[in-house]
């Protein structure tokens, strides 16, 4: 009985153990699937953009100011009229600038008049000096009297060169107070609209010839560009032409092309030495076709086109995930090199979906377009790869893990693209 007892004893351990294992193995076998979202591998152009934003120019636009001081009596236009070049746009007060024209005229007269007087006496002090010199030449005249013809003649001389430059100055003097004057009528010096009116009649303007005080801006509408302003990583990308597509806020479903036809050379710093600091560069985008309804400084996007792929393998941007490579974890990173080797490193990897399992797979991304990225790999067109969602995909998701499909938000962002 002792024996049986025994055998009865270790009969029931076996069982427990058993019953142990073959709940462990029931565990692993209904082990819970990981949910993720999935996409398709597929050929497709790839096109890449920069994409900046800034507002609507006229390509030709000119500042009208004033380059004297003075007060407006005359404005002949208003914001959104024509004018061809040369018509009258303002009148300034000319009081004070006919005054000083005027009497720049009468200096002028009084110096000619003076010019002439200084001109006979030089004449007359030349001629008894030269006749002095013959007679002295003939021991005719005394030293004395020939130094005194030729000191009056040098007297006359200097005399004569000194109302010379006085008459020049009071020349000059009419000819700058006639340019002041000249400068109260402003014309246009070129066709286009009207697109800025800064003035009213009655206002002093203080334009000088190195400080310009605008009065009204005047455009060429037939050529209109978008100013836009391109952040320093993506400015290195573009070259003169290339092609973009500009949306206008103000008119929402319309798109207008355009080509680059100026890339700045000169730095737009913002925010310096704070953390929201941003360094761009300002390009300018021709645009083409009917833009008539486009008026300078509505708000603009460009998206500038800087490389195409045609037929490009391809996979959604989301479905590229940075990690180890398969078998390597964080703990297997040799604690004897203070530095990574090139094992250590994180790759780009796809998660390929076959069979409700997923094996995790090194590609080499290219062209990067607005949703998808050029992949280069073990991944053919038609194979399921794991795109999301993120953290499942980044940091749960492992090499040969089983996988369910969520099919409803798989379905909607497949739809996005």
């Amino acid at each position: 009985m002792a024996k049986l007892g025994k055998k009865i004893k270790w009969g029931i351990v076996i069982g427990v153990v058993v019953l142990a294992a073959a709940g462990i193995t029931y565990k692993i076998v209904k082990k819970e699937p990981i949910i993720v979202q999935v996409d398709k591998v597929k050929h497709q152009d790839v096109v890449a953009k920069v994409t900046a934003s800034g507002r609507v120019r006229a390509s030709i636009q000119v500042e009208i100011s004033a380059r004297i001081p003075a007060e407006i009596l005359y404005l002949g236009v208003q914001e959104g009229d024509y004018v061809d070049k040369g018509k009258l746009l303002v009148e300034l007060d000319n009081t004070r600038y006919v005054a000083s024209k005027d009497q720049a005229g009468a200096s002028v007269l009084a110096a000619q008049a003076s010019e002439r007087q200084a001109n006979a006496s030089f004449l007359k002090a030349a001629s008894d000096y030269e006749r002095m010199k013959t007679l002295y030449a003939k021991k005719l005249v005394s030293d004395s009297e020939f130094e005194q013809a030729q000191t009056a003649f040098n007297v006359a001389k200097s005399i004569h060169e000194g109302a010379m430059n006085q008459g020049g100055q009071a020349l000059a003097a009419l000819k700058l107070s006639q340019d002041d004057l000249s400068k109260t009528t402003i014309r246009a010096p070129m066709s286009g609209t009207v697109t800025k009116v800064n003035k009213e009649v009655g206002e002093i303007v203080i334009g000088t010839q190195l400080t310009k005080d605008v009065i009204m801006v005047i455009s060429d509408l037939s050529s209109i560009e978008v100013e836009v302003e391109v952040d320093e990583n993506d400015v290195v990308k573009l070259d003169l032409g290339d092609i973009a597509e500009v949306s206008v806020d103000a008119i929402p479903n319309q798109k207008f092309g355009g080509k680059v036809i100026q890339i700045g050379k000169s730095a737009q710093i913002k925010g310096l030495g704070t953390q929201e600091e941003t360094t761009d560069f300002l390009v300018k985008v021709l645009l083409e076709g009917d833009t008539s309804k486009l008026l300078p400084g509505m708000s603009a996007t460009a998206d500038i086109i800087i490389d195409t792929k045609p037929n490009a393998l391809v996979v959604p941007i989301p479905c590229v995930t940075m990690r180890l490579p398969p078998g390597q974890t964080k703990s297997a990173v040799s604690v004897n090199t203070k530095s990574k080797t090139a094992d250590e490193k994180l790759r780009e990897m796809l998660f390929v979906k076959k069979n409700d399992i997923v094996k995790m797979v090194q590609v080499k991304t290219g062209l990067m377009g607005e949703t998808v990225v050029e992949i280069d790999g073990p991944v053919k067109e038609g194979d399921d790869v794991v795109c999301g969602d993120y953290k499942t995909l980044n940091k749960v998701l492992k090499d040969g893990d089983l996988v369910k499909v969520n099919k409803e938000e798989s379905k909607q962002s497949q739809e996005k693209k």
